[in-house]
């Protein structure tokens, strides 16, 4: 049995019957069936079905493609359309409420399951590539680098505004373009481009960079950089992500900040165990990152504060209520610049 909830928007009630039928013959459940647009949005907040099957024309002064714009955009609710109109005219303002399927009616129990099943799927991949990136972008800020991320063919997917920066490139223009496009690299060393780096990467399972990259801005400023290249797999090894962490390198040497890389990989293997759940895993990871920030930034910079909020956001949610009051006093302290911190309030 399917165990998906389904939420029927549709004011012919013979039509909603037999959809409502059908769904049930397939498995999943039907949280409610509401006939307009108004009440479509409203019980939509309330029932938080998986998927609205929605029709187009609906009495009233709300249609469809309203009422489905407001669902998508309120609730992150993936929208099916039914509909027995398929003029271009239709197509086109259905289009702006971004819908996962569109069924034309009368349709079949197949077509209404594949529909349904590819729509959910669809959603599920966009909800784990957004957060993905936002994790990535938290732990990231946390640290102070830029972040690109890609999919697994290298189209940009996200950047964070200090690699709006350092590029020259700002996100809206860059999403969808390929990394080559966007970040472009040369060898410190010899001076020659590589058109081809993030093929490279993939032909070499995205092994770790050396050092001694220099990043082409769209200005043709040129920027030493370091770099780490964070791959992001599914539980069956593919890599659906992949995600290029870099920074400007600091003037006494391309390798003299080790420990900044490997505190941004700890941040961001943090938000990912948060993201599955291990909140206790991510304790680990930022415990060991703080650790690093406070031994070469001491224990007075507000990049150590924010480290300490996060780590006091994942004691809070594994009910460490007072360890985590003690790490926000902290870092409350760093900010008002009430500081040193003493030894015991670290400990």
């Amino acid at each position: 049995m399917a165990a998906e909830t389904i939420m029927i928007v549709e004011d012919e009630i013979l039509i909603a019957m037999e959809i409502q039928r059908k769904l049930k013959n397939l498995g999943y459940t039907v949280t409610d069936v509401v006939s307009s647009g108004e009440e479509a949005v409203q019980t939509a907040g309330t029932a938080q079905p998986d998927l609205v099957l929605m029709d187009i024309k609906l009495a009233g002064e709300m249609d469809g493609v309203e009422a489905a714009k407001r669902i998508h955009d309120r609730y992150d609710i993936p929208i099916v359309y039914l509909t027995a109109h398929t003029d271009e005219k239709t197509l086109q303002r259905a289009k702006l409420a971004q819908p996962f399927g569109y069924l034309v009616k009368p349709f079949s129990e197949v077509e209404l399951r594949t529909t349904i099943e590819v729509s959910l799927y669809k959603h599920l991949q966009e909800r784990k590539s957004k957060d993905t990136a936002a994790c990535f972008t938290k732990a990231l800020e946390v640290i102070g680098g830029a972040v690109i991320v890609t999919d697994e063919n290298g189209l940009i997917r996200h950047m964070n505004s200090l690699a709006e920066t350092l590029t020259g490139w700002n996100y809206a223009e860059a999403v969808g373009l390929h990394l080559s496009d966007v970040y472009l690299i040369k060898d410190r060393t010899s001076g020659a481009f590589l058109p081809d780096f993030f093929d490279e990467l993939a032909r070499e399972g995205f092994a770790p960079l050396h050092p001694g990259y220099v990043l082409v801005a769209r200005n043709k400023a040129e920027i030493a950089i370091e770099q780490d290249v964070l791959p992001l797999e599914n539980p069956d090894g593919h890599v659906n992500a992949v995600t290029f962490c870099f920074r400007e390198a600091p003037q006494g040497g391309l390798d003299s900040r080790d420990w900044l890389s490997r505190a941004a990989n700890l941040h961001l293997a943090a938000g990912l165990c948060e993201s599955d759940g291990a909140l206790v895993e991510a304790e680990s990871f930022l415990q060991r990152a703080l650790e690093l920030l406070e031994k070469n930034l001491g224990g007075d910079h507000p990049k150590v504060a924010r480290s300490l909020e996060e780590l006091a956001d994942i004691r809070k949610k594994l009910g460490k209520t007072q360890d985590a009051r003690l790490l926000e006093t902290r870092a409350a302290r760093i900010r008002s610049g009430r500081v040193p911190v003493s030894a015991e309030e670290r400990e």
